[in-house]
């Protein structure tokens, strides 16, 4: 499979993906069968997201961390203001 079609195959699956609490979303790489060109193409794709990747190359599975869709980070980065009186 060629480098632009890999681009949008992991782009389609991000956009429909279940993101967790934890802002992440497992995927499953299988259909793509070339893991070697998944890690190139997830090099320039890291530039260009607000996505985190990190894929498991024996599991074939791609692991998509969203900031925007982590509650627990949220909470973290925007503590609670203090209580009325």
């Amino acid at each position: 499979m060629e480098k632009k079609r890999i681009i949008e195959v992991v782009n389609e699956k991000v956009k429909v993906a279940s993101f967790d609490d934890k802002g992440k979303a497992y995927l499953s790489m299988a259909d793509v069968e070339d893991g070697q060109m998944i890690i190139d193409v997830l090099e320039d794709l890291k530039v260009d997201s607000k996505f985190s990747f990190d894929f498991d190359l024996d599991k074939m599975l791609l692991t998509v961390y969203n900031p925007d869709d982590d509650l627990d980070g949220f909470a973290r980065r925007h503590p609670s203001p203090q209580k009325c009186k």
